[in-house]
């Protein structure tokens, strides 16, 4: 999993919008983040086709988000403007681009990239981009508590199904 420059001004305009009362320029948000006002209106109108923004237009006009921030998630943001959090693509068998992979019946490899997947997705969709306006401290604290909230629930796994006599691990 790599986050792109494109997922991580998003997640940082989309955050600008929270902290204001009322619109945002782009020239604001672009200063407040160290963007260009070029790269900062690619991002916004990027956002604001994806439903995360609305923009006001006229000489008053700017930005604001489309719903409460506390509605929006980070792994919701990373997934529309990028696609899926965790790219599978070996795992999901042979296509034009790929060969895909040659374990396609048994592989010993992909519950260690589904469950990884599964894990960063669940970490992602719990922080949202109200978490990420508050200062450093708070938002460490609500990033372990996440953490212990998935921790927890995974304390108790189901235990692994039986193997059979004389079976050898994959």
């Amino acid at each position: 999993m790599k986050i792109s420059t494109l997922e991580e001004y998003g997640i940082r305009c989309l955050s600008q919008l929270a902290r204001a009362d009322g619109k945002v320029t782009i020239a604001r948000i672009a200063e407040a983040e160290g963007l260009s006002e070029e790269n900062t209106a690619k991002v916004m109108s990027r956002l604001r086709m994806l439903g995360f923004a609305q923009s006001i237009r006229g000489k008053d006009g700017g930005y604001v988000l489309a719903r409460p921030a506390d509605g929006i998630s980070v792994a919701e943001v990373i997934e529309k403007l990028a696609g899926s959090l965790f790219e599978l693509e070996r795992c999901e068998g042979p296509s034009e681009a790929s060969p895909g992979c040659i374990h396609k019946g048994d592989c010993s490899l992909r519950p260690m990239w589904t469950k990884l997947e599964e894990i960063v997705h669940a970490f992602l969709a719990e922080i949202s981009i109200a978490d990420l306006v508050q200062e450093e401290t708070a938002a460490t604290d609500r990033v372990l508590n996440v953490l212990h909230k998935l921790s927890s629930a995974h304390e108790n796994p189901p235990a692994p199904p039986a193997r059979e006599a004389g079976a050898t691990p994959s």
